[in-house]
This record gives structure tokens, C-alpha cells and sequence, in this order.
């Protein structure tokens, strides 16, 4: 019985090894921009914003995880497309959740990732369009950004929220941990 624990045990550990390697290959992750960028808090998403584009707040949202419902169209009652923003305490967390999404939605697609003449957000940016839908996935300082929505209303969502971002307060170690303001 040991020897069979054991032998799962190393089959485990093998299969995560070789995970992680391929992560780091797959999305060549040493090499994204932004590792030294500045910690951002205080992130304001206006109210005016989230109501032009007729989302409204899940109730799991935090100070930390924003969470916003969108429609995806004219008929989508449930608001299936969606906006979430979570913020890290350092950079290098934020693009390390990115990698780690990436990795469970590629399991249906690889998304690729995007160039600044493609959309000019975040640091580094992955994602794709179909049927008239933009997913996209970035991190921007340390914040990460998810956003499925329909593709004109996707992309006014993805520029006012990075420059939400990058309009923040810079974190400074006398003040409390990054947050957003709702």
C-alpha cells in the first residue's frame, strides 16, 4: 500500500513539474513587461462608468475583487459577460495569477497574446474574439483585469479601466494594503 502512495506521489509531483514548465514555455512569462512597475491602490472605477455600460456588482465583490455582471447582448437577461479586477499586493503576484488563469482556460483554447497595435492595455495582455465576443486577460502594475463582453462595448470597458489603473494612487509602505473605491 505504501509503495502504491508512493508511486501516485511521484506521478503527482512529475505531472506538476511538468505543468509549471510548460506555463513559463507556453506564455514565455520571464520575459513580460511591467515586473518593475509601481503598486497601485485606491483604484476608482466611477459610478457613471459601470452604470453607461449597464453592469452591476456581484455580491462576492470586495475591496480587494470586483466583480461586475454584463449583458452580452440585447436578450441576455443573466448579464453572462463579466469584468473582473483583482488587486495584488506587488506585481509580481498579479502577473503570477494571470499565468495561472491562463493555464486553466487553455485547457479549452490557447489564448494569444495581444500586441499594443492590437490594444494598448496592461503590461501584457492575452486574449481572442469570437462571434462578436472579446475575452481578453491582463495585468497592469498589480492589478489583474478579466473581460468578456461584446466587442464594442468590451473595448470602451478595457481602455476606462486601465486608465483607471494607471491614474491611481502610487502605494506607499505607511498605507493601508491596495484597495479599490468604490
Amino acid at each position: 500500500m505504501k509503495k502504491k502512495i508512493f508511486y501516485v506521489v511521484i506521478i503527482c509531483f512529475c505531472f506538476f513539474i511538468n505543468t509549471m514548465a510548460q506555463i513559463t514555455d507556453n506564455y514565455n512569462y520571464e520575459n513580460w513587461n511591467g515586473k518593475d512597475g509601481d503598486i497601485k491602490t485606491k483604484i476608482e472605477i466611477p459610478p457613471q462608468f459601470i452604470s453607461t455600460n449597464e453592469m452591476s456588482m456581484r455580491y462576492s465583490s470586495t475591496e480587494t475583487f470586483v466583480r461586475f455582471r454584463i449583458a452580452l447582448n440585447e436578450k441576455d437577461t443573466l448579464k453572462r459577460g463579466y469584468l473582473h479586477l483583482k488587486i495584488f499586493p506587488n506585481v509580481e503576484e498579479a502577473q503570477l495569477a494571470l499565468v495561472e488563469y491562463l493555464n486553466v482556460i487553455s485547457n479549452f483554447s490557447k489564448p494569444p497574446r495581444l500586441t499594443t497595435e492590437e490594444f494598448k492595455v496592461g503590461d501584457v495582455a492575452f486574449g481572442s474574439k469570437f462571434d462578436d465576443i472579446l475575452s481578453i486577460s491582463y495585468v497592469r502594475n498589480n492589478v489583474l483585469v478579466i473581460v468578456n463582453a461584446k466587442y464594442s462595448k468590451a473595448k470602451e470597458i478595457l481602455y476606462t479601466t486601465d486608465n483607471a489603473i494607471q491614474k491611481a494612487t502610487i502605494w506607499q509602505k505607511d498605507m493601508p494594503k491596495p484597495l479599490f473605491v468604490l
